[in-house]
This record gives structure tokens, sequence and C-alpha cells, in this order.
């Protein structure tokens, strides 16, 4: 009958091993929680952003282009050049 028993040891052993199995469960989780969150907030942002210019677009002859600023500009303005008047020219003569 050669029925080893269970040492110290080989019981701390297989105690650290639930132990590591369980963390890296509950890492997967908060990981994959994370994640789904992150996207969750990259699309509203994204989602919204099409609609303010779009929006901003229709009211106004400036064109808005979308940045990616350090400083939080989200989109910036393309004025047009307005030409000067033909008859300011004429006046100055």
């Amino acid at each position: 009958m050669n029925n080893p028993k269970p040492t110290d040891a080989t019981r701390q052993e297989e105690k650290n091993r639930k132990l590591l199995d369980d963390l890296n469960k509950k890492r997967q989780n908060i990981m994959m929680k994370n994640a789904s969150n992150r996207s969750a907030e990259t699309a509203n942002k994204d989602s919204n952003r099409p609609l303010a210019m779009t929006s901003m677009d229709m009211q106004t002859s400036i064109t808005f282009l979308p940045n990616n600023s350090p400083y939080g500009n989200t989109i910036l303005p393309i004025i047009p050049r307005i030409p000067p008047d033909s008859s300011d020219k004429n006046e100055g003569k």
C-alpha cells in the first residue's frame, strides 16, 4: 500500500495554486469590465462628435474639423476668407 500522505508542503502548494487561480479569475473579470467601460466611453464620445459637427456645419458657413488636441479642443473651426469688396478699392482712388 503505497498511499503517500499529503505533507504540509503539498497542502500549502495546493492552497497557493487555488489562491493564484482565484486571483487570476478576479483580475480577468476586472480587466473585462474596464475594457467594456472604456469602449462604451469612446463610442459615446465618437457618436456625439459627428452630430455636433453636422449641426454646426448646417447652421453656419464655417466648417468644423475634428481634432485630437492635448488642450481639449475637439474641433477646429475653418473660417472662409471673405474677399474685400470691389467698391472698397474704387473708393480709395
